[in-house]
């Protein structure tokens, strides 16, 4: 073989390999040839490396076109990924492919602005207290990584002293102002920023804590302080376009809990403890706040890395390969157990855990003997663990169901966690089904996943309308949640030939979500999300005006640019429909959340009723 290689033209052994090696890559990464990735290039620029800007970098006043993606794949199962991926901001998978409707998406930022002290500079002590207590008040719920009563005497120390006991204290300090200040609600936002500059605020407060974080080496030097400044920041790091770098972050984090030892905190203590009140042993009770504080930490961070697996399509850390038991149902002042039923800071965290923990399970057994069993057997998987996730959220506590009429005795921020988790309970289910939700509009065998994504879908854009204009904290799902659930209907509606009532109502639903998102000027997210659904907008609109036919739709309309040919329609489920087939309802999904009515039923699948949750 190196004889042959050595005969040829250098030409060919270099320039050409080189050349064939770049355009595989180039398939893998984009989904496109690297030939159609230059031909896709403004006609002046000749590299397209010089025309993506780094990874992290933004440039507001340089604006990325990014066109509608056109996946050249046979496999379609990531391809609602990719398109999600537009909106997030992922510079994993870039796209540089052509068609007619052009869309141009704010890149991302070209460093984080912490050149100097201005950039970032601190709060006024009124001011970090006032923030300080909204998030001890209102979003310690989110990601419960804090043991409050630790913190606010580490911040009395710093407002009186100016100093801290660790230096890496400091950026958990600062993720907390920068998560704080972008979730205001508008009316204390306005009190505290009357010019309204609170989320640029949080903008530099969020590069301050990147600084501090690695001008004190957070990687060599291991600290509970660092790992909750990340997880924190993930309720920020994404809506200002930061969406790569959590991702890493967050890997990092889990490494560096591992090597504390987070992950192998003992599951027999202590269940014991947490049933007796404080008994005046100190060093008791130092052992009780350091547990609990240590399996808050580790499952935060078990839940961001599970729940990013619908990007990345895998994960950090394996279920067998650890043994910290999930934190307890208890509130910070006494640790003391609770029922499942009574609401405690806990409580949220430890829902979403729970769901977390269904998603290595389904991308384990859709991505086994990739090679020798196609795709379409891998199906029952999907609606094994779809039914699993109706069970799991069935059985959730009460009060965090829209249907238990609200306790006064109850935080304020239980009526906020119901929302939360309705919108991220129908987005869960939608990432159950994603791998399988292009065919599902395609594929006739596929029809439970089209109702299932779009009935979820339909949810999630409700509740996002009913709490858009309320005085709720912002929190970062919402509007993202919202935009993935948009898009979903935009491709819904993309493949119908006929207008009726309902697609002109949900035109205007998805009309009303852009409308919106694009009031919020400093969401990067928002931003993309937008001007995203806006094109897809525009071409729905086309094709209705052009009256495309059915057939014409998949080979000259848009979701011919992104999918490619169609198959040919599958045969229907059998069930006891009346032709024959498993029937199904739009509404199906919403009446699940709504209320105890029956999902659907069939002769040939073993599927129970669920129990409502809305």
């Amino acid at each position: 073989m190196a004889d042959k290689l050595s005969n040829m033209p250098p030409l060919i052994t270099r320039t050409s390999v080189l050349n064939i090696l770049h355009d595989r890559i180039s398939i893998l990464e984009t989904g496109v040839s690297s030939e159609e990735l230059r031909s896709s290039l403004p006609p002046n620029s000749d590299n397209p490396e010089e025309q993506a800007s780094p990874p992290g970098d933004f440039d507001a006043a340089n604006m990325t076109e990014i066109n509608l993606p056109r996946l050249t794949e046979q496999d379609t199962s990531q391809s609602t990924i990719t398109i999600d991926d537009v909106a997030w901001g992922r510079q994993s998978k870039r796209i540089f492919a052509t068609n007619k409707n052009n869309v141009t998406l704010p890149a991302l930022p070209r460093k984080l602005s912490y050149d100097s002290e201005q950039d970032w500079e601190l709060p006024t002590e009124s001011q970090a207290r006032v923030l300080v207590a909204f998030h001890t008040e209102y979003l310690c719920w989110l990601h419960n990584t804090l043991y409050t009563p630790d913190f606010l005497d580490a911040c009395e120390a710093f407002w009186k002293s100016g100093i801290t006991d660790h230096p890496l204290w400091f950026g958990l300090y600062l993720s907390i102002m920068s998560v704080s200040a972008w979730c205001l609600p508008p009316h204390l936002a306005s009190e505290l920023w009357p010019q309204g500059d609170q989320k640029k605020q949080a903008t530099k407060w969020y590069s301050g804590m990147i600084y501090v974080l690695y001008s004190n080496d957070f990687i060599g030097q291991h600290s509970l302080y660092s790992i909750q400044a990340i997880v924190i920041s993930n309720l920020v790091s994404y809506v200002l376009g930061h969406s790569d770098l959590q991702t890493v972050l967050i890997a990092t984090a889990i490494r560096i809990a591992q090597c504390m030892g987070l992950d192998r905190q003992n599951p027999d203590e202590p269940p014991a403890d947490a049933r007796s009140p404080y008994n005046g042993d100190l060093s008791s009770w130092k052992a009780r706040v350091s547990s609990q504080t240590a399996r808050r930490i580790w499952w935060q961070l078990i839940i961001q890395d599970y729940f990013e697996i619908a990007f990345a399509n895998n994960y950090i850390v394996r279920r067998d390969r650890f043994c910290t038991p999930m934190p307890t149902n208890c509130d910070d002042h006494d640790l003391m157990e609770q029922p499942e039923s009574v609401p405690t800071v806990s409580s949220y965290c430890i829902a979403l855990a729970k769901i977390a923990c269904l998603m290595p399970s389904l991308v384990d057994k859709l991505n086994s003997n990739l090679d020798q069993q196609p795709i379409e057997d891998r199906y029952p998987h999907v609606l094994e663990m779809d039914l699993k996730m109706r069970d799991l959220v069935s059985s959730l506590p009460a009060f965090l169901k829209r249907t238990e009429p609200e306790d006064p005795a109850w935080p304020t921020w239980v009526s906020w966690a119901r929302s939360t988790l309705t919108i991220s309970a129908a987005d869960k289910i939608i990432m159950i089904h994603r791998s399988f939700m292009i065919k599902s509009f395609r594929e006739s065998r596929y029809t439970y996943t089209r109702v299932t994504c779009v009935s979820a879908a339909l949810t999630i854009l409700r509740e996002y309308d009913r709490i858009k204009h309320s005085n709720v904290a912002s929190v970062w799902v919402v509007p993202a949640f919202t935009i993935s659930a948009a898009i979903i209907i935009m491709l819904d509606l993309l493949h119908k030939s006929v207008t009726d009532e309902t697609t002109l109502a949900r035109r205007g639903m998805v009309q009303s979500v852009v409308t919106n998102l694009e009031q919020d000027k400093h969401n990067v997210m928002a931003m993309r999300g937008s001007k995203l659904l806006r094109a897809l907008l525009n071409r729905e609109i086309e094709m209705r005006e052009a009256q495309v036919s059915p057939q014409d739709d998949f080979h000259c309309s848009f979701d011919n640019e992104i999918f490619g040919p169609p198959p040919q329609f599958a045969p229907n489920i059998p069930g006891d429909g009346e032709d024959g087939s498993l029937p199904f309802q739009y509404g199906a999904f919403e009446s699940w959340f709504e209320g105890s009515v029956p999902y659907f039923s069939s002769t040939s699948m073993d599927l129970p009723y669920f129990e409502g949750f809305h």
